[in-house]
């Protein structure tokens, strides 16, 4: 009789939001332009517990270099609802 092996165990991320700016989802959406194959690039981030939108840009490109960007403009627009100007936790959905 062969024994199966064991699976290894799979950790889950959760995060939890108990007040505004702690945890920010951020996302990248493909937008459309009218040429056929060229597409434009928002990003969004979110924050977890309010839902509000707390920064967007769009772009021609998808890089981390733009990503790290706009996040970084994020966290300087909202400095004045961050507490201690703390950088939140960022989650990709």
């Amino acid at each position: 009789m062969t024994s199966v092996p064991e699976r290894e165990a799979i950790i889950t991320l959760i995060h939890q939001a108990n007040g505004p700016c702690e945890v920010w989802c951020w996302d990248i959406t493909y937008c459309p332009s009218t040429v056929r194959g060229q597409f434009y690039y928002l990003y969004l981030f979110e924050d977890l517990f309010s839902r509000k939108i707390v920064g967007y840009e769009v772009y021609e490109a998808e890089s981390g270099k733009l990503t790290n960007s706009c996040s970084a403009g994020c966290c300087a627009n909202n400095a004045c609802i961050c507490r201690w100007f703390c950088i939140p936790i960022m989650v990709r959905q």
